[in-house]
């Protein structure tokens, strides 16, 4: 007997709970007011590693500029996950937003986060 194809739901396994107190919710609402007090939080480290003489920053902002990158991907991640469980809800705009997603921590933190 061939081996029974999947829906994408039933593939896909949820994602992981990420670290720093946020987690996932099939509300995106809540996931997303989770996820930007913990954006916050890394743009807030992120402000103080800039106030450390230069010569630290790199050993200071390497490891807090991939949080950053992380967090920006779980944000992805869970609204993939969410998609496949309803797509109205992974697609609608958090009543909160503001900045796109990725931009915000740029924008408030006032330097570039790439090496350029």
């Amino acid at each position: 007997m061939p081996p029974q194809l999947r829906s994408p739901q039933e593939r896909r396994p949820s994602p992981p709970p990420p670290t720093g107190g946020m987690y996932y919710s099939n509300d995106m609402e809540a996931f997303y007011d989770a996820w930007v007090g913990r954006e916050e939080q890394i743009v807030a480290d992120l402000t103080a590693a800039l106030a450390l003489p230069p010569r630290r920053w790199s050993d200071a902002l390497a490891p807090l500029v991939d949080t950053a990158v992380a967090h920006v991907a779980a944000y992805y991640e869970h609204k993939s996950w969410l998609a496949d469980h309803d797509v109205v809800a992974a697609l609608a705009q958090p009543a909160r937003a503001h900045l796109p997603v990725g931009l915000g921590m740029e924008a408030r933190a006032h330097v570039p986060l790439r090496g350029d």
